[in-house]
């Protein structure tokens, strides 16, 4: 790969020669007269994070001090020692730089004028990894973290299905099921026959997802073989006690407060009651 990188660099630097020495009136390479060398421009923020969409490098505004216009852009971008595949967009001025990976990027640009003076930049910009963002299915059910599944009445098959919703991981990720802390299947999508629940009341799940940068997002849940009726009554009953409780000091404390003050006879409505 690298050699085929070295080749378009040198067959662009031939074409290059090739049309100015057929070009009226352009500077030749032996014209010592233009010595300058152009000015390359292009920027990178310092990162950002991962993303299945190429980022847009722009370096239409490298120029000649001279006034030429007519520039040749060379780019070229390395990944941990590996060279880049780059995009290019209308003249060269601009490519697209794969960002789908985290790590370290270096991209260079070579400006070349029309007397083929040179001159190089180079920058780096960091991609930030992100952990995958599960999104499953298990059977006719959406699955989150803690979520609680009952075994479904419909006969299978069913489908069970992970994805990666944030933007650098879309279909590149890795799956792992488990049940009771043993691996039960690998892969993203599987269609099963049998219910895995078999005679147990419960089964405990964890879905691992891993991105290809080694990352990984957890998420359990539960199957069960029925919907528990009993269960909000059982999860809800110490609140029940705790509001009851309150409600009744409530209700104490405002009787307690509430005293109808007892009416004090005088002694001649006392008298004259007794008469």
């Amino acid at each position: 790969m690298k050699g085929n990188h070295h080749i378009g660099v040198n067959f662009t630097l031939l074409l290059t020669t090739l049309m100015m020495s057929h070009i009226p009136g352009a500077v030749s390479a032996d014209d010592n007269s233009d010595t300058v060398p152009p000015i390359p421009i292009f920027d990178l923020v310092e990162f950002r994070y991962e993303d299945s969409t190429p980022l847009v490098i722009d370096g239409s505004s490298s120029y000649d001090p001279n006034g030429n216009s007519g520039l040749t852009y060379v780019w070229s971008a390395d990944f941990k020692g590996d060279i880049v595949t780059l995009g290019t967009v209308d003249n060269g001025s601009q490519v697209l730089l794969p960002i789908s990976k985290a790590g370290t990027y270096k991209v260079r640009l070579t400006v070349f004028d029309e007397s083929l003076n040179s001159a190089t930049l180079e920058r780096e910009i960091k991609i930030e990894d992100m952990s995958p963002i599960i999104d499953a299915v298990f059977g006719e059910t959406s699955l989150f973290d803690e979520s609680i599944i009952a075994e479904p009445e419909s006969l299978g098959p069913w489908i069970i299905e992970a994805e990666a919703t944030n933007q650098g991981d879309v279909d590149r990720i890795e799956c792992e099921w488990y049940f009771d802390s043993k691996i039960w299947l690998e892969g993203c999508k599987h269609s099963i026959q049998d219910w895995p629940l078999g005679s147990r009341e419960s089964r405990q799940g964890i879905l691992v997802v891993i991105d290809d940068d080694g990352s990984e997002s957890t998420l359990q849940f539960t199957l069960v073989k029925h919907e528990d009726a009993t269960t909000f009554p059982i999860l809800f009953i110490p609140l029940l006690i705790v509001l009851i409780l309150a409600f009744a000091i409530t209700i104490r404390d405002r009787r307690s407060k509430f005293r109808i003050p007892k009416w004090q006879h005088t002694y001649e409505e006392t008298d004259h009651m007794l008469k």
